[in-house]
């Protein structure tokens, strides 16, 4: 069933990227650049770069994969991975692994590890999540476990219930905080979930159906 539903997705990102982006860059396979700017790009297949400008959005079906990269919009179905991205808006469903990414708004299904994400706007994940050095606003979260580490998280966290059918997924979802990670905001759970607090890490908002364990 989650095959289907990313190749339908993958199909939907890729149509539409054709109909809108009459003045961008249409590609089908894969991509090797160095120093390049682009309007608008679209493409089934991976890109490999250093140092990609994309002025308006890019719509990929395959991974991204490189060295200082910067767009307004992102719609991916792929891993992300490398370092320096600067992006408006982020929505993907594959993983993101790498460091120093700024984005305003970001929504991921898939599994997150990065060192130094800053995220001004709203972010949602689904997937485990693992940050370190991070700077964060308002937090969507849907998995099993995620942890944050040296993270400064200035709104809330709200912790959905995790629809994974793992044949563990009936126990409790923990949010792990480790080193200065910080959180100003209420952290609330959908269902009765547990927090685990280490070293210097604080909640100073509420903790709404939740379980604190000082590690």
């Amino acid at each position: 069933m989650k095959k289907i539903f990313l190749v339908l997705l993958a199909f939907l990102i890729v149509s539409t990227s054709y109909k809108t982006l009459a003045q961008g860059t249409n590609k089908l396979g894969d991509l090797t650049c160095n120093n390049q700017n682009y309007e608008s790009l679209s493409i089934i297949g991976d890109i490999d770069f250093n140092n990609l400008s994309i002025s308006k959005s890019l719509h990929i079906v395959g991974d991204l994969k490189g060295h200082t990269f910067k767009s307004k919009s992102v719609n991916s179905v792929g891993g992300i991975e490398g370092e320096d991205f600067h992006i408006e808006e982020l929505s993907s469903v594959g993983s993101i692994d790498g460091k120093n990414y700024y984005i305003k708004n970001l929504s991921i299904v898939g599994e997150v590890d990065v060192d130094n994400l800053n995220v001004t706007g709203e972010a949602s994940f689904v997937g485990e999540v693992e940050i370190t050095n991070g700077t964060l606003n308002t937090i969507e979260i849907s998995t099993k476990a995620s942890t944050f580490n040296n993270t400064q998280i200035k709104g809330r966290v709200f912790v959905k219930k995790n629809s994974s059918k793992e044949k563990h997924s009936e126990n409790a979802q923990i949010l792990e905080l480790k080193g200065d990670t910080s959180i100003q905001g209420d952290v609330t759970f959908e269902v009765k979930g547990k927090i685990h607090l280490y070293d210097n890490a604080k909640i100073l908002g509420h903790v709404i159906n939740a379980e604190v364990i000082k590690m």
